[in-house]
This record gives structure tokens, C-alpha cells and sequence, in this order.
């Protein structure tokens, strides 16, 4: 039996003189396609928002499903509700041209992944006796918990090397990957017991040793994860991970969950797809394998790997959704619905020339074939320069003259951008510009870093969170507001050595400090006056 849509009667072409712009052949393909699952690989700048609206009019005015029937799934809220709000203002257009009911409500559910896992939870959490008020927690509440029980925590047998903000992040580390694959603490910390097993007999040296030592130190922080789980859930509380992890848990694990959210939702779109995490993935594999689900990504554009996605998610997709297809080379032939979206509309010939050869390195990592984009007709020659520099402080200064000439020529009505590699560049492309009188913005909130008000609150806060902050303190230390000397400082780490005065951190962090100014300072012995007669005097 066929999945392809029945009784088709307008076409993307004639709904698009109605409501939206005139789509590409590309475009059209994806708009009309079968109710199945598919995957979309959208380039940049290739309208792939645009289809995804105009996917969803089509649909509602060849009646496959009402827009309150039709689940949007995207990043970030911001995304979602641009999305939202372009697909209501174009279904305004179809009812106003009488192509739909006026009846018919124009609310497409529209929302974030985490605020879909919030969903499932809140419906079906008590089947798994997850309280459904639970409070979201975010990640600096989550890092406080697990400092406060690292800190009390009572073993002896818990040996541990490196600082003590490092040992919290390994241990949120571990929690968020450990959830992230849908397996408990008390299954890895069997798996790593029977290694323990394995080795045990084995001669003592420095790599054997090592290896018994990072398997110990696994499960002891594995035991403290399953306690902080725990007591987040006796609390009512959920962090942003749990959430994710007990909702694909819940899809897994109940299939009547599956049935009753694909009655509600006769087709899902994905988009961003590439940056989909494992237990994403998990849960929306269980709740619409099989299921009219087009995902919409670029594999060059993944940027959540750090949390968990996956570079070939996008390759994997017919694996995850369609029970018919696995990884074997002999299925290879079953239907796959792939599609992808290769004009670009943002760029100039030249410019997307240059970005398709860095794209053939980002190509050979993901094992994956994708088209190379091509410039749009209404697209003009572009200008790609090539300068070399002797040093970082020559290539910004050469950036503000380039940009200080466009300025000059084109007047205010224009702005102009500087994408850079590292966050590092920017203090000094940012110094150039503001040289030579050009108005700057530092996007994001790595701009608002470089303020030094900014700075100096940034590092107060820092020091009060972290004891072992030594240059934060030190930035502290020596700001206008205290203005104490680096003299004063190394004064300061001798008289705590020689009192031995002990607190908690605050040894080590003082004499760390005291170490990198010693040397400047040792030999001068006026240093030793200000502050430590201050000291005596408290």
C-alpha cells in the first residue's frame, strides 16, 4: 500500500501565489512528498524554513492533517516561535483566499525538543512514578548539588587527583553521558566491577595501576550520581538531562505513549536534526518510527556535539525510523526518502566557491555525500580576498582599514560582519575598529566579557563560587576598586605559609598566587609591611 498523499488537488506551485514565494524544483519535491518517514539535507541559506512552511500549507489544503496536527520540533524557543508565526500569518493567506476552512484553527504546534520532553512527562511521568510538577532546575543549580555532595561525601577509599571543580565536572560528565546512551548508573558500574574482576591478577605497573585506579574513581562517582539523581527526584526536582532521559525512557518503555501522541500528530517535522542528541533520537524513534516524520538538517552546520549529538545522526536517520531499513549494505537498496536542498540564497558565486572546499573537509569526516550548494540565479560575482599577516595585531588593523573603506563608500545604511575562529581574536579586531571611529557590536554574550566593568563582576563572582580561582582573585586583587600591589599579594602568601593559617582552599590558592609574583617581588623587602600589619591589626 502506498504512503503517497490521496486526492491531491492544489499544488505547491498554486498554493505559493497565494501564500509564500515561488519554491525550486528541490523545494517543490519536498513540499509535495510521500507521508513517510524522510530526511531533507538543507544547506545554508537554502530556504529551508520556507519549505518547512510551505510543507505544512500544503498539507493542510490537500486535508492530510489540520495544523493542530502537525508537531514542530526545533532548538531553540526563539526558532520555534519564528516558525510558529510565519506558519500562521501564511495559513491567514489560504483562509483569506478561501483555499481552507475558515473554521479550521491555524495553531501548528510549534516548540523546542526539551519543551516536547516536558510534554511527555507532564502526560505520562506518573507511569513511571516521576512526580509531573517536578521543577526544571538549570545547569548552575545542578553544579551546586553536585559540589555540595562531593564535599560531604564520606569515603576513604575515594582517592582523586586534579582540582576540585575539575572532580565536579567529571562527575557531571559522567551523569550527562551516561543518560545521554539510556543506561543506569548500576549497569556501568556492574560492567565496570567484572573488569575490575578481569584484572585483578594481573602484575602491578604504571598503566595497570592506572586503569584500576580510573575504574575505582568511575564507580565511586557513579554512586554519588545515583544519589544526586535521586534526591533531585525525592525533591521534585529535574534537571534539563533528566528531563530528556526519563522522556525517552517513558517512549521506550510504554508503547500506548507512542500510540496515542502519533494519533495526535499525524506528521512531525524535525528540524536542525544534526544537532539531535542520543536521548532525542531514542525518544522520537519509539513515539514515530514508521510515521509521516521528515527531519531537516545539514551535517556541516552540527554544533552540539559537546552535549551529545552525534555527527552522523543525519546519516542514521532511516535506521532510527523506518524498521524496514538497518545499517546493512545489503538493504541499501530498500526506499529511502532522501531529499536535499542545495541552492543557496544568501551567497555570492565566489564566496560559496570558497565555503563548498572548506565543506569537503567537514564531507570526508561525516562519511556522508552531499551535494555541493550552488548559488542562486539572482546571485552576483562576489569578492573573496586573500591577506597574509606577520602577526594578529597587523591582520586587525588591516580588517578595520578594509572595513573603514566599505564604510566610508556605503554610509551607515549597511553593516558588515567579522566571523572569527576563536573568541580570542576578537579583543583585538574589536580594539582596531573602535580606532578608527567604526561603531561595533560584539554579538553574543562573549561581547559583553570584553566590557572591563563586566570583567570585574565576572571574576568577584568567579572567586566566591571557586576557591581555586587564582588569576580570577588576582584580576580581583588588583583592580581600581582594591588596588592592592602584587608585592603586597606575594607579602600576603609568605605570612600565610609562615602562620600555616589554614581554610579551606585557601591555602593552596593563596600560595599559587604568591608563586606567580614571588619572583618580582621577593626581592624587595618593603613588601612585607602594608598588608601584613593590616592583618596583625584584625
Amino acid at each position: 500500500m502506498s504512503n503517497s498523499p490521496k486526492n491531491q488537488s492544489r499544488s505547491a506551485l498554486e498554493i505559493a501565489q497565494v501564500a509564500g514565494r515561488t519554491p525550486t524544483d528541490e523545494q517543490i519535491r519536498i513540499i509535495e512528498s510521500a507521508l513517510e518517514p524522510a530526511v531533507v539535507i538543507a544547506g545554508a541559506g537554502s530556504g529551508k524554513t520556507e519549505t518547512m512552511a510551505a510543507r505544512v500549507l500544503w498539507l493542510v489544503a490537500n486535508g492530510h492533517a489540520k495544523p493542530e496536527e502537525i508537531l514542530g520540533l526545533t532548538f531553540t524557543r526563539k526558532a520555534a516561535a519564528e516558525l510558529k508565526k510565519r506558519i500562521k500569518d501564511r495559513l491567514k493567506q489560504l483562509r483569506k483566499a478561501g483555499l481552507i476552512d475558515r473554521n479550521l484553527s491555524i495553531e501548528v504546534p510549534v516548540m523546542t525538543y526539551h519543551s516536547y520532553a516536558g510534554n511527555i512527562l507532564r502526560e505520562y511521568g506518573l507511569r513511571l512514578g516521576i512526580d509531573t510538577d517536578s521543577e526544571l532546575i538549570g545547569e548552575a543549580v545542578v553544579w551546586q548539588q553536585a559540589a555540595k555532595v562531593l564535599r560531604t561525601w564520606e569515603d576513604e577509599e575515594f582517592e582523586y587527583e586534579g582540582a576540585f571543580k575539575t572532580l565536579v565536572s567529571d562527575l557531571l560528565g559522567l551523569t550527562k553521558s551516561a543518560m545521554e546512551h539510556g543506561v543506569s548508573e548500576s549497569q556501568i558500574i556492574a560492567e565496570s566491577e567484572k573488569v575490575l574482576e578481569r584484572i585483578a591478577d594481573l602484575p602491578s605497573d604504571k598503566d595497570v595501576d592506572k586503569v584500576k585506579l580510573v575504574l575505582k574513581q568511575r564507580i565511586k562517582l557513579l554512586e554519588i550520581s545515583k544519589k544526586l539523581r535521586e534526591e533531585r527526584i525525592a525533591s521534585g526536582q529535574l534537571s534539563f538531562d533528566d528531563q530528556m532521559f526519563y522522556a525517552a525512557k517513558i517512549a521506550q518503555d510504554i508503547d500506548k505513549v507512542g500510540e496515542l501522541e502519533r494519533a495526535k500528530f499525524k506528521v512531525v517535522l524535525l528540524d536542525e536534526y544534526q544537532d539531535t542528541s542520543q536521548s532525542q533520537v531514542r525518544m522520537l524513534s519509539a513515539l514515530y518510527k514508521n510515521h509521516p516524520i521528515m527531519a531537516v538538517g545539514d551535517p556541516y552546520q552540527a554544533i552540539y556535539g559537546w552535549r551529545g549529538a552525534a555527527i552522523g545522526t543525519i546519516k542514521h536517520f532511516h535506521e532510527a525510523f523506518n524498521s524496514g531499513i538497518s545499517g546493512n549494505s545489503d538493504q541499501k537498496s530498500l526506499n529511502r526518502a532522501e531529499y536535499e536542498l542545495s541552492t543557496t540564497f544568501r551567497n555570492d558565486v565566489s564566496i560559496l566557491e570558497l565555503a563548498n572546499k572548506v565543506g569537503k573537509v567537514v564531507g570526508a569526516q561525516i562519511e556522508l555525500e552531499v551535494k555541493e550548494l550552488k548559488a542562486s540565479p539572482k546571485a552576483g560575482p562576489g569578492v573573496v580576498v586573500r591577506d597574509i599577516y606577520e602577526n594578529v595585531e597587523l591582520e586587525a588593523a588591516g580588517i578595520a582599514e578594509r572595513f573603514a573603506r566599505l564604510w566610508e563608500q556605503k554610509g551607515s545604511n549597511e553593516s558588515f560582519a567579522v566571523l572569527v575562529r576563536n573568541r580570542k581574536q576578537i579583543i583585538e579586531i574589536e580594539k582596531a575598529l573602535r580606532n578608527l571611529d567604526l561603531p561595533v557590536e560584539v554579538l553574543g554574550i562573549g561581547g559583553l566579557m570584553q566590557v572591563p566593568e563586566v570583567t570585574d563582576v565576572f571574576t568577584l563572582l568567579k572567586v566566591l563560587v571557586d576557591a581555586e580561582a587564582g588569576s580570577a582573585l588576582m584580576r580581583h586583587l588588583t583592580s581600581p576598586r582594591l588596588a592592592i600591589g602584587v608585592q603586597d599579594i606575594a607579602a600576603l602568601g609568605r605570612f600565610k605559609r609562615k602562620r600555616d593559617y589554614k581554610s579551606e582552599g585557601a591555602t593552596d590558592l593563596i600560595t599559587s598566587m604568591a608563586t606567580q609574583v614571588l619572583e618580582t617581588a621577593e626581592a624587595d623587602d618593603s613588601a612585607t609591611g602594608s598588608l601584613i600589619e593590616a592583618l596583625d591589626e584584625i
